[in-house]
């Protein structure tokens, strides 16, 4: 078996838990998004003396949940090609450089060097 740190253990978990955080996060941002247009709708209906600060403060609300839902979109599409990639490694053993069948070795199969998670190297 390939010893991993506790850190290299967590790592998936940590990408697919910040895939979620974006999600959620872009989420909020569309409420609001929603509430910036709902207030600008209630200024328009109550027809009030500050319309035009009513209007312009609900419109720079909806512009932050917009910048808000671009930037956790990006985010979230950052970390799924991250979590692809990290899925996609292929281990070989550092001595003589074959492809390891399986993660679960503590020495490689065809030369019996010692595998770490530090010696082990991943390529494309």
């Amino acid at each position: 078996m390939i010893c991993l740190s506790e850190h290299a253990e967590k790592a998936p978990r940590t990408i697919q838990e910040k895939i979620k955080d974006a999600r959620d996060n872009e989420s909020g941002a569309i409420w609001v998004v929603l509430t910036g247009l709902l207030l600008l709708l209630i200024a328009v209906i109550a027809n009030t003396a500050d319309l035009l600060i009513i209007g312009i403060l609900s419109l720079v609300i909806a512009m932050f949940g917009i910048a808000g839902f671009y930037y956790y979109r990006n985010r979230y599409d950052t970390l799924m090609e991250q979590m692809q990639h990290t899925e996609n490694k292929i281990l070989t053993c550092p001595k003589c450089g074959k492809q390891l069948p399986d993660k679960n070795y503590q020495f490689c199969p065809f030369c019996g060097s010692p595998l770490t998670l530090t010696s082990t190297s991943s390529s494309n």
